[in-house]
């Protein structure tokens, strides 16, 4: 609980030295052990839903995009996503999912290929066309605008 909380070598690593901790390989093999598991069973399953998740209960999805630090177009440091949250209500017909059988084998992870290939957003043998860095608008005057009295009954 402490690695995936800090994801801190050195803390395991000087708990593992005091004996209040299993080693810091043992934890990483137990972390892939249960990715594993969860993703033979996400693959058994055709879908992914959190182990958490109950059944015959109603579910809501809201879903939004993230965006952090999208104001410049070249950026190399920027963030784009897609958020999905399951809000459940629970009632006494919620079922919990059967408990996560953990497999002592590890192996690689395959990814199908919508996960992992995205296609361009434009011919890559054509040049992109960037949108303009500023862009001409028309000053305009508020104050002028009162006084000219184009700006009646309006609210701001």
């Amino acid at each position: 609980m402490i690695h995936s909380r800090t994801r801190d070598k050195q803390i395991i690593q000087l708990l593992n030295y005091l004996g209040l901790s299993v080693s810091y390989g043992r934890v990483l093999e137990v972390e892939k052990q249960i990715a594993t598991s969860l993703c033979e069973r996400y693959k058994a399953d055709s879908i992914v839903v959190p182990r958490n998740a109950l059944t015959n209960t109603f579910t809501i999805c809201s879903m939004d995009n993230i965006d952090q630090n999208p104001s410049s177009n070249l950026s190399t440091k920027s963030l784009h996503g897609t958020m999905c949250t399951l809000h459940q209500h629970p009632t006494d017909l919620s079922v919990a999912q059967p408990e996560l059988q953990i497999s002592k084998e590890t192996k690689k992870i395959e990814l199908p290929e919508e996960y992992t290939f995205i296609p361009p957003a434009h011919d890559v043998n054509t040049k992109a066309n960037p949108p303009p860095k500023s862009v001409e608008a028309p000053y305009f005057d508020f104050e002028k605008e009162v006084s000219r009295g184009n700006m009646q009954n309006q609210t701001y």
